[in-house]
């Protein structure tokens, strides 16, 4: 059975905070990297892209906020009922923000660091990060930041988030582990992962802290267990 979307809004907002914190990069909260020196030739688009960033993580706040305070959720229940709303208010912004990425790409590629700055191309990944309702968006958004990687014109590191989450949602094994659920022993635990041994050789290589630190930044952000071995396969659903 498919987890139902407003779900995935919630789980992505998760792994996303726990992104941000633990990446130290200025990029990641949507300020401009403004030590390094891009000729904007985009800024209409580099401003939108920026507005719909801080939208989406205002909406995402928001919601782990009411989930914070909210009841505890009734029996049969994942999520207490006030939380609902505001859920709900982040995958309308999701969807509006997937359309802008389609029209965008239509119009003018992939953006690069030079068309709209670092913290413009790190918004755009970020509304693509989060669009999992369009998989085939997700997947073509892989495909067109590869090269840009390869010229400095992308990070590695997004590049790395977006690979792992095209490769959860297909239920292949993950490249470098950012991507955890909830595991049949109640821990948050990696989805599988290739040649678990290297991965923090792997996040080394494109700027990705450790598995373990980052899984303490998830203990943190959800006050509950993780276990930084992979799960074996993919829970049942």
């Amino acid at each position: 059975m498919r987890t139902p979307l407003i779900w995935i809004v919630v789980i992505v907002s998760l792994i996303w905070l726990v992104a941000c914190a633990s990446s130290g990069d200025a990029s990641a909260t949507g300020v401009p990297e403004s030590e390094v020196a891009h000729v904007i030739t985009h800024p209409e688009l580099r401003d939108q892209l920026n507005d719909l960033f801080r939208r989406d993580q205002r909406a995402r706040k928001a919601m782990l906020a009411a989930m914070r305070e909210a009841e505890p959720a009734p029996a049969g229940q994942r999520y207490a009922a006030e939380a609902i709303p505001f859920a709900r208010a982040a995958q309308a912004i999701d969807t509006e923000s997937t359309e802008f990425l389609k029209s965008m790409i239509v119009a003018h590629g992939w953006p690069t660091f030079d068309m709209v700055g670092e913290d413009g191309a790190n918004s755009a990944w970020l509304l693509a990060q989060h669009a999992d309702a369009h998989p085939a968006l997700q997947k073509k958004v892989l495909e067109l930041m590869r090269p840009l990687v390869v010229a400095g014109q992308a990070k590695p590191s997004n590049l790395a988030y977006l690979t792992d989450r095209v490769l959860v949602a297909d239920k292949k094994q993950q490249i470098y582990g950012t991507q955890f659920g909830s595991a049949p022993d109640g821990a948050l635990r990696p989805y599988p992962i290739e040649d678990a041994a290297k991965v923090n050789l792997r996040r080394a290589r494109v700027g990705i802290e450790p598995i373990e630190m980052y899984a303490r930044t998830l203990r943190r952000i959800r006050s509950a267990p993780v276990n930084t071995t992979p799960m074996t396969e993919y829970p049942k659903r």
